[in-house]
């Protein structure tokens, strides 16, 4: 175990001691199936039975999530100007068709 952080030395990433009496190192599984399909599920317990500290969210903060918009996030989307009106006959202009077709004509 390791010492708490204001006794002795300073609580640094990497210097925490082991429990040298654990001997259970199993894994919880994650992995099933329910009617033929295989899914995926969250570990329970950790390896050898600890307990795992859960980050899950509440309800409300699920709902105050999902209420935000994201032009609160990214802003006001940006409409590209629109190209100006060129009429068809103006456009066409001085174009040639270079495709030519040929049908059989049965008799």
């Amino acid at each position: 175990m390791s010492s708490p952080p204001g006794r002795g030395r300073p609580f640094l990433p990497g210097s925490a001691l082991r429990d040298a009496t654990k001997t259970s190192f199993h894994r919880s599984q994650t992995l099933d199936y329910r009617n033929g399909c295989a899914f995926f599920r969250l570990p329970t317990v950790g390896i050898g039975g600890e307990q795992l500290h859960v980050n899950q969210l509440s309800e409300a903060e699920l709902d105050e999530l999902s209420s935000i918009r994201p032009t609160l996030t990214y802003g006001q989307a940006k409409r590209a100007p629109p190209s100006d009106f060129i009429p068809a006959y103006v456009a066409f202009d001085k174009k040639v068709m270079d495709q030519w077709a040929e049908n059989d004509v049965i008799s």
